[in-house]
């Protein structure tokens, strides 16, 4: 990259930065009824053996797979993730910080690197371009509009959040936007991940449960996102739509889980599975679900989860006023159109098509005409209120009430479950069996 000649700083040895960025990438590659209790009264009056414990039944059909770990192929250990993008509109400006100055590349441009001797690192996007403000003050184009910024030392942080690695500025001209990618070794992620996606005070055995679906998950999108498209500019995003992630923490607990499960993941016939996982799965079984058909086998669980069910989010239920009920709806932007001419008054409210999990697809509002709404499209007025799409639904008096299971989408990992699993004694390899069936618990390969 061309900086200008007023620009303080030195030159360094290219293969400094190159061992930090992009040679290392060559090289490696987001929340059940219990047991039936008249059957158990049955049992002790007829004075037969009683049934087995739920638990002793789950342990018999557990897998021996996990006793052996495998060994996969190689993956990507630089992760890719995309922590930030704005529009650019007006002028958007952006302070990095850093305690032991910095290292700038231009990855798009040549491949020469500067020390930039300074504890801020100040840019500008103007006009879809990016700019760098130098030492005398005045803002300077960057070539190619893509700025690659490494501590020297420590951390960077940027927006109030701090990250490992390095932070990739650039301007995507297809999307009018500046693009914040955070690149990082993939176990310093999965650390950082766990803070976000689990519970700090449950036992390192969850931990462990949570650090390994948190990996597989995380190479699954990798592959994914450089096999679709090998000039993609990230691999997952920071958010609840792939898992949540929020930069460097100093949980020590969550360090110790991803140390202790370090390339663990898990395959299914080879491959790196779908590690999929929710809050509370509410007893729900996947397998029932109609969106499950054309699932792999290892996200259509045949076997109910109970062990959800002493928490809050197992069963939670919301009430309204009818009339609360339906502003509540028509206020919502994307369904405005649909109500038009609907009234204010709800004559009735059904769910019309529902599958053999409970999963709601369709629901059926009466008002001045009828109105069909998708479940998703219910869920949605709600504002996370309604925690997932498997619920019912009681008209009584004036009064509207929601009965909701779970919180999610249940597939994969049950959080809670695996908790619960933990604490009776289960060790990570069995709670993995048996939420993910049929995988095969691997290690990636150096």
């Amino acid at each position: 990259m061309k900086f200008s000649k007023t620009i303080s700083f030195v030159f360094i040895a290219l293969f400094f930065v190159q061992s930090i960025s992009a040679k290392q990438v060559k090289k490696s590659s987001r929340p059940t009824s219990g047991p039936n209790k008249k059957a158990g009264r049955k049992h002790a009056l007829s004075k037969k053996k009683p049934a087995p414990n739920i638990i002793d039944q789950f342990e018999q059909k557990i897998s021996t797979s996990y006793d052996v770990i495998t060994e996969c192929a190689k993956h990507p250990k630089i992760i890719r993730v995309l922590i930030d993008e704005k529009k650019i509109e007006n002028n958007v400006n952006f302070s990095i910080k850093s305690t032991n100055g910095f290292v700038l590349e231009s990855p798009s441009s040549s491949k020469i690197a500067a020390a930039f001797d300074s504890k801020i690192v100040e840019l500008m996007v103007k006009d879809s371009k990016l700019y760098l403000k130098c030492k005398d003050g005045k803002f300077r184009h960057i070539k190619k509009d893509d700025l690659e910024i490494y501590p020297a030392k420590g951390h960077l942080t940027v927006n109030g959040k701090s990250y490992q690695g390095s932070l990739n500025f650039r301007i995507n001209p297809f999307s009018a936007s500046v693009l914040i990618i955070n690149k990082l070794d993939l176990e310093d992620y999965v650390s950082s991940v766990l803070r976000s996606e689990i519970v700090p005070s449950w036992p390192l055995e969850a931990h462990k449960v949570q650090a390994i679906a948190t990996r597989t998950y995380a190479i699954y999108h990798m592959k994914q996102a450089r096999q679709k498209n090998p000039n993609s500019l990230y691999d997952l995003k920071n958010s609840n739509i792939n898992q949540v992630y929020e930069g460097v923490h100093n949980f020590q607990c969550f360090k110790n889980a991803a140390e202790q499960t370090k390339g663990l993941v898990l395959t299914y016939n080879g491959n790196i599975a779908l590690a999929m996982f929710d809050i509370c799965c509410g007893g729900i079984i996947p397998a029932n679900m109609r969106q499950n058909k054309k699932s792999p086998p290892y996200l259509k669980r045949t076997q109910p989860c109970t062990f959800c069910s002493n928490t809050v989010f197992y069963r939670n239920s919301l009430t309204y006023r009818s009339q609360d009920f339906v502003e509540l709806v028509k206020s919502n932007p994307n369904l405005k159109r649909k109500f038009e001419g609907f009234g204010n008054k709800l004559g009735d409210i059904q769910i019309t098509d529902k599958d053999a999990a409970g999963v709601v697809h369709k629901v059926k509002l009466a008002g001045r005409k009828y109105v069909s709404l998708t479940g998703s499209e219910l869920l949605s007025s709600f504002k996370n209120k309604i925690k997932s799409l498997a619920f019912s639904v009681k008209k009584h008096d004036n009064k509207i009430t929601l009965i909701c299971k779970g919180y999610s989408h249940f597939n994969g990992l049950c959080q809670w479950g695996a908790k619960s699993l933990v604490d009776r004694g289960w060790d990570y390899k069995k709670v993995l069996n048996f939420y993910y069936p049929g995988t095969t618990l691997s290690r990636l390969k150096s």
